[in-house]
Parts: C-alpha cells; sequence; structure tokens
C-alpha cells in the first residue's frame, strides 16, 4: 500500500478545518480511524490485510452513535468519508458479500435521517 494514502483522511481534514486555508476554521473535528487487520503468516511475519468490510461497519456504526438520535433538529454535522478504498478491497468481481452494499447504505441513510451530511470523494482513475 502506497503510504501517502496513510495521510490522506488527515489532508483532506486540514482543508475543511486549516486555520489558514480550512473552509470551515471553527468546528471540532472528531476523528474515527478505521481500524486495519493484521495477521501472522507462516513465516512468523506480521502482515497488515488494512481495512475490511467489517471493519468499515464497525467504523460507520461508531460514527453514527455519535451523532445520538436528536441530531436532525440542530443538523450541524458533517461527515466526511476521506479515506482511499481500492474497489476491489470492498467488492471482488463485483460481489456484495454479507450484504455489505446494503448495511453501508443503511448507515449513510440514517447518518443523513438524523441531519448529517455525508461527503466524499468521487475518487480518482489514476490512483
Amino acid at each position: 500500500m502506497n503510504e501517502a494514502y496513510n495521510y490522506h483522511g488527515t489532508a483532506m481534514l486540514s482543508l475543511v478545518t486549516g486555520k489558514t486555508l480550512g473552509v470551515s476554521k471553527k468546528v471540532s473535528p472528531i476523528v474515527v480511524r478505521i481500524p486495519t487487520v493484521a495477521v501472522v503468516d507462516e513465516n512468523g511475519l506480521t502482515k497488515n490485510l488494512g481495512f475490511t468490510r467489517e471493519t468499515w461497519i464497525t467504523a460507520l456504526s461508531k460514527v453514527l452513535d455519535d451523532l445520538g438520535v436528536n441530531s436532525k433538529q440542530q443538523a450541524s454535522s458533517v461527515v466526511l468519508l476521506a479515506q482511499h478504498s481500492p474497489r476491489e478491497k470492498l467488492f471482488a468481481d463485483g460481489a456484495n458479500p454479507d450484504g455489505f452494499i446494503q448495511r453501508m447504505r443503511a448507515l449513510l441513510d440514517e447518518m443523513n435521517d438524523r441531519g448529517a451530511i455525508v461527503v466524499t470523494g468521487a475518487g480518482e482513475s489514476t490512483m
């Protein structure tokens, strides 16, 4: 994995909250990192597998929990999904294992119902 991807979310957050160039300088960000999964191979070496579909769902669930039940009245939350997610990591051969797409959609819909604005990039074909 390209090391630059490890800092992508931080770079995007700085564009939003940066003191000099940030578009929303007075926000109080709550950073949620998607946990990575590591395994030990047959040679005893630790290999970082990165994130999984399950860790994605867990991270989004934690964001939803943080939004609370009644945030619709305030409508002051922006959820910035600034990450590098290789398509093949989430959707192998276009498959939808474990209903991942439906589970992710339900979480994002609930965030929207609670008044959050969900923002993400459209993707970059060079990565």
